[in-house]
């Protein structure tokens, strides 16, 4: 894994590492969460230096995101009705619809912490035609919680001989943020719905 991203920084530069988050929501084979957090460690070492790639790292997840905004704006239900038919993205349009339909544009937040789920959510948003606004603030400001955490995570922890340990802790820490979100978010339409008249 390491001597991937290594090959692509010397190869590309801080270039690579964009393409490697823009691209990575559209098939590449590798967990964002395990890039982040191995450019988190990368960014200690001569390779990189911390400012530029934190930089870079986080606006090719906003890259990632507004691609598949734009994507599903401009090819919307034909695209949908393409990946249906492949299983292996079939369940994951469905979570992203009932996330959407119980949520709502909260949505876009808890979908951030659901591997799979996030690839879809802003997609289907922007087939829907949900205002770039309403979706910049709530994806972008999760997407840079979520970066920060996970880069945080593999700068202080390093990448030692065995990744899977850190990115186990980091998951379980995202889970559990996520959680407390999802209550947050639960309690919130509790409020709304007491107040409004029966």
């Amino acid at each position: 894994m390491e001597s991937d991203i290594l090959n692509i920084i010397r190869e590309l530069g801080y270039v690579g590492i964009f393409l490697w988050l823009w691209l990575g929501m559209f098939g590449v084979p590798i967990p964002n969460e395990v890039i982040v957090t191995t450019v988190g460690y990368l960014s200690t070492t001569p390779y990189l230096q911390f400012e530029k790639v934190f930089v870079i790292g986080y606006l090719g997840i906003v890259a990632s995101l507004s691609t598949s905004y734009l994507l599903g704006r401009l090819l919307g239900g034909k695209l949908v009705a393409y990946l249906k038919k492949k299983s292996g993205t079939k369940s994951s349009i469905r979570k992203a619809i009932h996330l959407i339909k119980k949520y709502h544009v909260y949505s876009l937040i808890i979908s951030y912490f659901i591997p799979g789920v996030r690839n879809f959510v802003p997609f289907l948003y922007g087939m829907m035609r949900l205002s770039y606004f309403r979706f910049a603030i709530l994806s972008y400001s999760t997407a840079f919680i979520w970066f920060s955490l996970f880069f945080s995570l593999g700068k202080m922890t390093g990448l030692h001989e065995d990744l899977s340990i850190y990115v186990t802790v980091g998951s379980i820490f995202m889970i559990s943020l996520g959680s407390f979100v999802l209550n947050w978010i639960n309690r919130k339409r509790r409020q709304v719905k007491e107040q409004l008249p029966h």
